[in-house]
């Protein structure tokens, strides 16, 4: 089912593992779960028709096998087959599921019930699927610092402390060479990455754990934000080179690619809390900032299937995923009014009605010249390993469907739309 996101660039990879578990089935043509995860790899890779194709074998070999119904289901969802995907889904459900498989199946069946209008129920399986992993994960969160707290304690900082300026020597090359681009989980930040990713000079990195070591070792405390605040330049140099390590490490660079001709790019949805750490250690970086409707956020957020980190543990309710989204956009409005860092802002509804001059905007701050094949969203995505909640979607190219979809849903965002409010005022979107 619903796996951790993998680096893009790990196509290589990730065939291999598929031929490996190939010669496996071929090996032991009875087991079927061996042949499931087979359909589950062939699925994740995009390759819908293997998928499909493997399903079918399991449907024969264990017709009520609930990981094989529950492909099924997947594969009828993104094939828009929602009366076919929601049977599929009961079947699963009635099966002895693990509390995780039984919430990913409620989500799951919470999109079918979405395909077929019935917005009030899709809306409650999603809730209903969130509860479970809520109530699961609660005794580990309860040990760490809640979402939104971190980001008001961060905003909270360093609104009253300034980072040391950048060294003037530092500045932003032309064309640009490393990009973090961040915003929010569900803002298009997927959107945008798959684009880029198009370009042949472009290399991308899809949610890796980038900065992760610096961030545990600078914003986890007051005194990691001064220390941060204090580091010199052999510490700057010595957290550069670990981080480029790690990047290569993950599949961002290949052995050939050079940071200093290649333009990278470090997609990082979550990561808008890294922006101290960016200004300070790559201050010649450039930030592409995702911006979307917050009702369209916010409910996203929570009808969404996600590993679980603590981040998507807020997702687990719309009251704590919009006040996860509302202190994240203060922590960055407080950073980017006391950072240097050269940001654009690109506005999901915008680049998806008019791709053509989004695309222009974007390369122009980049600094990129614009192909017209890096619109071509499905052929890019064909090519690459993508596992964000995104993913089906994007397989059928750049789309204004889902533009204003938090509608159908007004009735079950009234109890949060006092925290969504300001921010939906502040971005000049449609007053509710």
């Amino acid at each position: 089912m619903v796996e951790p996101s993998a680096p893009a660039e790990a196509t290589s990879a990730h065939a291999e593992a598929i031929a490996r578990q190939t010669r496996l089935v071929a090996a032991r043509p009875a087991d079927v779960d061996a042949r499931l995860s087979l359909g589950l790899m062939h699925y994740r890779a995009g390759q819908l028709d293997l998928s499909a194709h493997i399903c079918g074998q399991v449907r024969a070999l264990a017709p009520d096998h609930p990981g094989g119904l529950w492909l099924e289901a997947r594969l009828a969802c993104d094939a828009r087959q929602w009366e076919r995907a929601r049977p599929l889904l009961e079947r699963t459900l009635a099966a002895n599921l693990s509390p995780d498989q039984r919430a990913e199946t409620l989500l799951l069946l919470g999109d079918a019930l979405d395909g077929t209008g019935e917005y009030e129920a899709a809306l409650a399986a999603a809730v209903a699927g969130k509860a479970i992993l809520r109530q699961q994960f609660a005794p580990i969160a309860a040990q760490h610092e809640g979402e939104a707290a971190r980001y008001r304690r961060l905003g909270a900082w360093f609104s009253a402390h300034d980072l040391p300026p950048a060294d003037p020597a530092c500045v932003p090359p032309a064309p640009a060479r490393h990009v973090f681009l961040l915003g929010f989980p569900r803002s298009g930040t997927t959107l945008l990455e798959q684009v880029l990713a198009g370009h042949p000079h472009v290399r991308t990195l899809e949610e890796a754990p980038t900065l992760l070591g610096a961030q545990r070792a600078f914003l986890n405390d007051a005194e990691g934000c001064a220390r941060l605040c204090a580091l010199d330049a052999a510490g700057i140099a010595e957290w550069r080179a670990r981080y480029w390590h790690d990047v290569r490490a993950m599949g961002g660079l290949g052995a050939h690619d050079d940071p200093r001709t290649s333009l990278f790019i470090d997609k990082a949805p979550a990561g808008t809390q890294w922006l101290p750490l960016i200004s300070r250690l790559f201050p010649d970086a450039r930030v592409l900032f995702a911006l979307r409707d917050p009702r369209s956020v916010v409910l996203s957020c929570v009808r969404s299937a996600f590993a679980m980190n603590a981040m998507t543990y807020a997702f687990c309710t719309m009251a704590d995923a919009a006040q996860c989204y509302s202190a994240s956009m203060e922590m960055a409005t407080v950073f980017r009014a006391g950072l240097a860092l050269p940001v654009m802002d690109v506005r999901h509804e915008a680049f998806v009605a008019d791709p053509v001059a989004g695309l222009a905007e974007v390369s122009a701050f980049l600094g990129l010249e614009p192909d017209p094949a890096m619109l071509d969203v499905a052929a890019t995505m064909a090519r690459r390993v993508v596992q964000t909640p995104s993913a089906p979607q994007l397989r059928g190219g750049i789309s204004t469907r889902g533009l204003g979809h938090w509608r159908r849903y007004e009735k079950g965002l009234q109890p949060v739309l006092p925290v969504l409010q300001p921010w939906i005022d502040r971005l000049g979107y449609e007053p509710s």
